[in-house]
């Protein structure tokens, strides 16, 4: 199956004029450039899709020959997921547009072979593809597409022919030497890789930097870590994206001593920079060591306090077992911030964790703002739905888990906790439907969070024991190991139980309370080897405690000067302009974003302008959605944000599979301006920075 990134990464090569300027509108033949044409091309150009879709339809009613109007029509349809409609369109296209626009058809060709890869229909993406540079043998990106489609579908023999095309066609073809050496990889041919990677060290533009991410990869295979670590510390210097090391040093724990060195020898020797003390930091959170971890963001928010370091620092406290001080911090932020509504979610699930469970509740019941519709939706009520659970508001909580699944129904932790409620109001017969929906959902998509209860709960314990396997195998850590645990407790195998409880404290279990009050434990609380481990474990919590001493957050450092910029009230939404690489575009602001996001279709406009190049294209992220799975969306640079006349330079955006998502400022940008006020009544944000 053809990942989704490719889809995308794909798409941004059509050059189908979609967002037409008059420049482009000239190309279309005039008798096909109409009135419902043109006001197509202008909504698109407004990023208003339904009503250019409109006017596209009509269009092809009232003039069914109009091919061009097919093509785009196409892709909106492609863009958002209606293969069916899309191929339909695209097929009259192919029919209608004169063969002698062979650029024109060349691009139908490609858009067609992009709707058979959506469709998981390979073989006849290949051969539009093929057809396509037939037609437009100038544009190698036709070939660059066929050989990814060889190496997604492992044959890397097939994938170096095609990338051999492009370098016979210009030698100095980067795209070429990094596919043939990218497939070296997939094969182990670690030394074949890196002759490749040499040559596009020598022949690409000097910003220009995935050789570097991809060859640590090959010097890692061949267990050079010293190389290794040197290609990743230039990547990330050149990208300021972590990422890349996070992921080397999963896979390979060797890399660790390297590149902890090579770190702290670079936040030495630029002692301003914010981001060297930053990457150490996540390094460091990564394999547990949160002192040192907080320490060095600490370092780096007194360089830059508006990197986002603070988050990070609470993330620590809370992995030490140290609410408390994780509370502290978040009051302290949210006094001198009270924009950072994202950390209102973080405050609940600490207030939890310190047994503050009527508290937990009071601030959950705040994120429904009075007369704000939108603050009814999924998110809240599973927030809210988790804080009665905990409080023993059974009915409570059940009336949120049903909300929650009426707004999304996909989330398999909604309908276990609703079972989990059901069993105790004696309900078992609604409470294994919904232990019956936690299986459907969970195999389908291989998420096994809750998957093992539910099929205890269901009277399968081999399936239970199969699912908890899976889990471990995925990932041994302290919170697989806990949920082992309470399973095998449950399952009244206690020394089994007691087995996975001391190596989640090992691995570094701490949440004591939460412990206290949870009933899967039940059936081992009682045994002296419970108490002896936890008596031995939280008094090692203390010791660390009193050894990994948090300082608060330092002073704010800023200039003081204080900048407004007016915003617009949308449905219940702030909208505020914002410049991107020079492209006027209305942004939500929004606190609870992580970053700047972006749909597929404003991504592909700026591609095809000039307001982003293929060298802005930064290549895969880990997100985790609203099923709670993790999976791989595309990221790009934005080298120039200008926000009410503040500018940014190097704001990491992520691009979005959805042409009606609205275009989101978030924390990437947000984080690195200051302190920022809403005044609904003068309708601006106020930012002191």
């Amino acid at each position: 199956m053809i990942k989704q990134l490719i889809l995308w990464m794909a798409l941004l090569t059509i050059s189908t004029g979609v967002y037409a300027q008059e420049s482009k509108e000239s190309e279309v033949p005039k008798k096909f450039n109409t009135y419902n044409y043109r006001r197509a091309m202008e909504c698109l150009d407004e990023s208003e899709y339904d009503k250019a879709k409109e006017f596209l339809e009509t269009e092809v009613k009232e003039n069914p020959k109009n091919g061009y109007a097919f093509n785009i029509l196409s892709l909106l349809n492609f863009i958002n997921e209606e293969n069916d409609e899309a191929l339909e369109a695209i097929n009259k296209a192919i029919t209608l547009i004169p063969k002698k626009d062979a650029e024109k058809l060349a691009e139908c060709y490609d858009i067609r072979a992009h709707i058979y890869l959506q469709m998981e229909d390979s073989l006849k993406a290949l051969d539009d593809l093929a057809f396509a540079f037939k037609l437009n043998p100038k544009d190698t990106e036709f070939i660059q597409n066929r050989a990814q489609i060889y190496y997604e579908m492992e044959q890397y023999d097939l994938s170096d022919a095609e990338y051999q095309k492009c370098i016979d066609l210009d030698p100095k073809d980067v795209m070429g030497y990094m596919g043939i050496g990218r497939n070296a990889n997939a094969q182990e041919r670690w030394e074949d890789a890196i002759k490749m990677f040499d040559k596009v060290e020598k022949i690409a533009d000097e910003d220009y930097n995935k050789h570097f991410d991809f060859r640590a990869d090959s010097y890692m295979g061949l267990k050079k870590w010293d190389k290794a670590a040197e290609d990743l510390i230039t990547f990330v210097e050149k990208d300021e994206e972590y990422s890349a090391v996070l992921y080397a040093i999963e896979d390979h724990q060797e890399m660790i001593p390297v590149l902890k060195t090579k770190l702290k020898l670079k936040t030495m020797q630029n002692p301003t920079n914010p981001y060297w003390p930053y990457f150490l930091a996540k390094v460091e959170q990564k394999t547990g060591d949160y002192k040192a971890a907080i320490e060095h963001y600490y370092k780096s928010d007194e360089i830059d306090e508006t990197n986002g370091s603070i988050g990070n620092i609470i993330d620590c406290c809370e992995e030490m077992g140290d609410y408390q001080r994780a509370l502290d911090i978040i009051n302290k932020t949210l006094e001198e911030d009270s924009t950072l509504t994202d950390l209102i979610d973080t405050k609940i699930n600490v207030l939890e964790n310190l047994g503050r469970y009527d508290e937990a509740v009071e601030l959950a019941e705040t994120l429904f703002e009075e007369g704000d519709g939108d603050s009814y939706n999924f998110a809240n009520f599973i927030t809210r739905g988790y804080a009665y659970y905990k409080a023993g508001n059974l009915k409570g909580a059940l009336d949120d888990f049903i909300l929650a699944i009426a707004d999304y129904d996909k989330y398999s932790s909604a309908y276990f906790y609703k079972a989990r409620i059901y069993e105790r109001l004696g309900d078992e017969a609604m409470a294994k439907m919904d232990y019956a929906k936690v299986v459907e959902l969970e195999e389908e998509s291989e998420s096994y969070r809750c998957i093992p209860y539910a099929y205890l709960s269901l009277g399968e314990k081999e399936k239970a024991v199969e699912y908890m396997e899976k889990r471990l195998e995925e990932e041994e850590d302290k919170g697989n190991l806990y949920d082992a645990a309470c399973l095998y407790s449950l399952m009244g195998e206690k020394e089994k139980a007691l087995d996975y409880l001391e190596k989640s404290f090992q691995k570094g279990w701490r949440s004591f309370i939460h412990m206290d009050n949870d009933s899967d434990l039940d059936n081992i609380r009682d045994t002296q080897r419970y108490k002896d481990l936890v008596a031995k474990y939280k008094a090692m919590l203390e010791k660390e405690l009193s050894e990994n001493n948090v300082v608060g957050k330092p002073a704010n450092t800023g200039t003081g000067q204080v900048s407004e910029v007016p915003f617009t009230k949308e449905g219940g939404v702030c909208k505020v302009k914002c410049d991107i690489n020079g492209l006027p575009l209305h942004f939500v602001f929004d606190t609870g974003a992580a970053d700047v996001s972006i749909s597929q279709v404003e991504a592909t406009f700026m591609l095809k302008n000039g307001y982003l190049s293929s060298n802005d294209v930064v290549g895969k992220q880990r997100y985790i959605d609203a099923n709670g799975d993790v999976t791989e969306g595309t990221v790009i640079n934005i080298k120039k944000v200008n926000f009410g006349g503040m500018h940014l330079s190097n704001v990491k955006a992520s691009v979005v599979r959805n042409q009606k998502a609205p275009l989101l400022l978030g924390q990437s940008v947000l984080s690195k301006l200051g302190k920022i006020e809403i005044d609904n009544t003068k309708k601006v944000l106020r930012i002191t920075h």
